[in-house]
């Protein structure tokens, strides 16, 4: 069953300052179109900003500090076309020019 505009809500692990290594559990969003990534409702006595855009597979945020999950969910969609986000981490971080795609992607969908 798809949820709201095709969010599923689910849970995933996230990499924090508190657990760098096993990560937690959080609440998120995933979405078919956007596979390898995650929606993160973050702790906000933590966290500046309520969401962030996280890879799923490593806990990793790609992009924080989004106030409204809808924001989180429309960059999630923008970035998904990018790249291939079910790689691991380490093939990511590598991709230097990935970086700045991300930051233009996000800049155009920011409200």
């Amino acid at each position: 069953m798809s949820g709201r505009n095709g969010w599923e809500r689910g849970a995933c692990r996230i990499v924090t300052t508190r657990a760098p290594e096993d990560g937690e559990p959080a609440l998120a969003w995933f979405h078919k179109r956007a596979p390898g990534l995650a929606v993160v409702q973050l702790d906000p006595s933590e966290f500046l900003g309520r969401y962030s855009i996280t890879h799923a597979s490593s806990g990793r945020a790609i992009a924080k500090g989004f106030m409204r999950r809808a924001d989180a969910q429309r960059g999630a969609l923008a970035v998904a076309k990018l790249t291939d986000w079910t790689r691991t981490m380490d093939d990511l971080v590598g991709d230097i020019a990935l970086s700045r795609l991300v930051s233009r992607a996000l800049y155009e969908v920011a409200p």
